[in-house]
């Protein structure tokens, strides 16, 4: 019965979204779809995890709905679209190739650093301290520089370039450079998630292309496309070798794949079981409610810091929504499951059940803002937005970004270069931007 539910509500609200905005392929079809499939794999549940309660699917269909009401009530048609998309410089400025050298330069310090960290401990033991003080980072400004900084210019870099491409059919040195950086990125802790999220991003690079008809189709482009498909594929898998303490030649490349599809299967309906135990558990009466800072808990860890640089220290949101999601859970009788809860968590432990329905339609009506400032003017930036805050809502199934301050630096960042460029206002030449 439950099934039957979710496919009605995705169907539904699909049709709704594409009368809506004109298109099948809009952010929240999107969305729909990626959430729609997890929560009907969980409901099939092929790995013998532990039930999850049908209240708690109910809470989850009761977010699709309330994101899609939010995100339809705001969208424009792409009926009204400026089809004039103004592009930047087929040539990158030198301010950015000097951005993205110095970011390698940083990463390779990093990653020689973390390799000699594996050679004196197992690699699962090293997979965490990408996120701790004492190895890899000695202060807490190396922490932060790595893990904000550092992390913002790759995803930054990475949209851009990938933007570029897709226009100019063009291999430029800041699309290689945007590559290394981001692969290294990704190696350095062993995480597959960089990778596998960096290919929602290209896909949502050529979906948004086509649908808005800023570039067409050639032989050489869907080559290089798929070749880095290929790649990103290769580079999970690669590291998955690693993760066992092997490599693919001794692993064997059919048990690697078979582990790593496993791993992934897990990987996403993982955070339902999850939040079906943090409910079970009622987790929110003895950590109690954070009233909004779970929710954006990238800006209130950065206030956490701000004051305890004025010796004035107090646990963020992070910090207590990890004192819950990073101990390992059992989510069946052989399978443990830490750190991701879904966006249902945050909004959860904000407002409870009320959270959920409200947060869950601000959000959507987020997306659908940063959808209408492409649609009345298409730019680069305003593109980079719209595909950013569509990896958002996608990945939101199995963490919210938000909890991160990188992502509102990138979210930020990407506002400002619209500013700068007069984006809320079609009038402005490409040549006013190529200036940028």
């Amino acid at each position: 019965m439950i099934i039957i539910f979710i496919l009605f509500v995705a169907i539904y609200f699909c049709y709704v979204g594409k009368t809506r905005t004109g298109k099948w392929l809009n952010p929240l079809n999107l969305m729909l779809t990626f959430w729609s499939i997890w929560l009907l794999v969980s409901a099939i549940n092929p790995f013998n995890l532990y039930e999850v309660r049908a209240t708690t699917y109910i809470l989850f269909v009761v977010f699709l709905i309330s994101f899609s009401i939010g995100f339809l009530l705001l969208a424009k048609n792409t009926n009204v679209i400026n089809n004039k998309f103004q592009f930047l410089s087929k040539k990158p400025s030198i301010t950015s190739l000097i951005i993205n050298v110095g970011t390698f330069l940083s990463l390779i310090y990093f990653s020689i650093k973390y390799n000699r960290i594996l050679t004196t401990m197992g690699v699962l033991d090293a997979r965490n301290i990408k996120f701790e003080l004492g190895l890899l980072f000695s202060s807490n400004n190396e922490y932060l520089f790595f893990n904000v900084i550092i992390a913002a210019i790759v995803y930054i870099s990475f949209i851009i370039s990938i933007i570029t491409y897709i226009n100019t059919k063009k291999i430029s040195v800041l699309l290689i450079l945007s590559m290394v950086n981001l692969y290294m990125y990704a190696t350095i802790g062993l995480g597959r998630l960089a990778i596998f999220e960096a290919t929602i991003i290209v896909l949502l690079a050529v979906i948004f292309s086509r649908i808005f008809r800023i570039s067409n189709s050639s032989i050489k482009g869907k080559i290089v496309l798929v070749l880095v498909t290929l790649g990103g594929i290769g580079s999970i898998f690669s590291i998955t070798s690693r993760r066992l303490g092997t490599n693919l030649a001794e692993q064997g490349l059919t048990e690697t794949i078979m582990f790593t599809l496993e791993q992934g299967i897990i990987y996403f309906v993982g955070p339902i079981s999850a939040f079906n135990q943090f409910l079970v558990t009622d987790v929110t009466r003895s950590v109690g409610h954070t009233y909004g800072r779970a929710t954006v808990g990238g800006l209130d860890y950065l206030f956490s810091l701000l004051f305890s640089y004025m010796n004035y220290p107090f646990d963020s949101a992070n910090d207590i929504t990890a004192s819950f999601t990073k101990p390992t859970i059992d989510i069946g009788s052989q399978q443990g499951f830490n750190a991701f809860y879904s966006a249902l968590m945050n909004f959860y432990i904000d407002f409870g059940a009320l959270g959920v329905i409200a947060l869950s339609f601000l959000f959507g009506l987020l997306l659908a803002v940063t959808w209408n400032m492409y649609i009345v003017n298409g730019n680069v930036y305003t593109l980079s937005l719209l595909i950013y805050m569509s990896y958002t809502a996608i990945v939101s199934q199995y963490i919210f970004p938000f909890q991160s301050l990188s992502v509102w630096l990138i979210v930020l960042i990407f506002v400002v270069l619209i500013k700068l460029q007069k984006g809320f206002s079609p009038r402005y030449s490409s040549a006013v931007i190529n200036k940028l």
